[in-house]
């Protein structure tokens, strides 16, 4: 924000899990819009889609906490008609408010 450009995504999309022990492996991929307000040289604001694919590695600590290992995500925009292909790798602490829960369907017998 110091260097007077401002850059906001905003996507949403499937994220697909994996558990394996400790282990939660998840990848991505969300569509959403890009906004950039540009100060330099007077003020200047351009829209566009945005196209995010990604994944990475947890691992759990307790059912809430987990520490992320790595995350990678390829962000592609289109801003001031110029293409932009970044990567953005990740780190930290993880906070899960909630957790998705597991329905089993038990079939009756047919009389």
């Amino acid at each position: 924000y110091k260097t007077g450009a401002n850059l906001r995504d905003a996507a949403a999309g499937p994220q697909f899990l994996y558990a394996r022990g400790n282990f939660l492996f998840f990848g991505r991929l969300l569509f959403g819009e890009a906004r950039s307000l540009v100060q330099v040289g007077g003020p200047q604001e351009d829209s566009s889609r945005v196209v995010i694919g990604g994944g990475g590695l947890d691992y759990n600590i307790t059912s809430r906490f987990a520490v992320r290992a790595f995350q990678v995500d390829y962000v592609h925009t289109n801003l001031f008609n110029t293409t932009q292909d970044n990567l953005r790798f990740s780190t930290g602490l993880v906070y899960r408010w909630g957790t998705i829960k597991k329905t089993h369907r038990t079939l009756a017998p047919n009389p």
